[in-house]
């Protein structure tokens, strides 16, 4: 028999995905939303197998590294969350999952060919997904993961009047699902002007559905007070959704020091 209790919102781990195409902001933003949510004297894991692209942003703030192959494994992310946790880091960031999904549409077309039936080789696919998922899922530590995006160039008018082509991400490199996956799921555009984050998928009250805003420090800061159980009316207010562009978060130029 079913017995029922009061629900109530615990603190959790948070998972976060942010998809989006090459040169949108994903693995800039990933850094900056991954300080607000630890803190100053957070500890930050990060994987990378952007080819070494988190260099760039070492100047942004402190976060520890390790460098994967463009050819990574399920194992090798698991034995990277285990390094994390046993590590005593706070948050890891994952950049980026896709070639995971690659190496895995690989073991299906190995199987594919065996059986000559590319619907039952997934039958061999499958649990290695989910084993890859719930061990993203339910790993205790906070973890953001990036995601490449299909992309297509689409011709805008910008505020110039004038045609020119922008780049547009449409929908995740990975199996289908994976963006029911997170607690909060953001894709990353170019408006023109800046790298903006829409809400594509929340399970956090600060931060709703088809929100946009600037990534920054302080947007990670509102996440972790809400999952902390902080003060979320006024959280809410200082991030209501926009109807004109974004306000711009916090940026670093040539010569500035650490944000922490």
């Amino acid at each position: 028999m079913a017995v029922f209790k009061k629900s109530v919102r615990h603190q959790k781990k948070l998972k976060m995905s942010i998809v989006g195409p090459s040169g949108s902001g994903k693995t800039y933003s990933s850094i900056l939303l991954a300080r607000g949510i630890v803190g100053e004297k957070g500890k930050i894991a990060f994987v990378d197998s952007e080819n070494r692209s988190s260099e760039l942003y070492s100047d942004l703030t402190e976060f520890d590294t390790a460098q994967l192959s463009e050819k990574i494994t399920i194992e090798e992310i698991e034995d990277a969350v285990k390094s994390a946790i046993d590590g005593n880091y706070d948050i890891l960031v994952i950049d980026t999952i896709t070639p995971v999904w690659h190496t895995m549409l690989e073991i299906h077309e190995k199987y594919a060919r065996q059986s000559g039936n590319s619907f039952t080789a997934w039958n061999k696919v499958t649990p290695l997904y989910n084993r890859f998922v719930n061990g993203i899922v339910r790993a205790n530590i906070h973890i953001i993961f990036t995601i490449r995006a299909k992309t297509q160039y689409d011709v805008v008018v910008g505020d110039d009047k004038k045609m020119t082509p922008k780049k547009m991400g449409i929908g995740p490199v990975f199996r289908q699902g994976i963006d029911y996956e997170p607690d909060i799921a953001f894709d990353m555009h170019f408006n023109g002007e800046s790298n903006v984050a829409m809400v594509t998928k929340s399970r956090i009250k600060v931060l709703p559905l088809g929100h946009e805003f600037i990534p920054s420090i302080e947007i990670g800061e509102s996440i972790s007070a809400w999952l902390s159980g902080g003060a979320v009316e006024e959280i809410e207010s200082e991030t209501k959704p926009v109807e004109q562009k974004p306000k711009r978060g916090k940026t670093v130029s040539k010569g500035d020091e650490n944000l922490w």
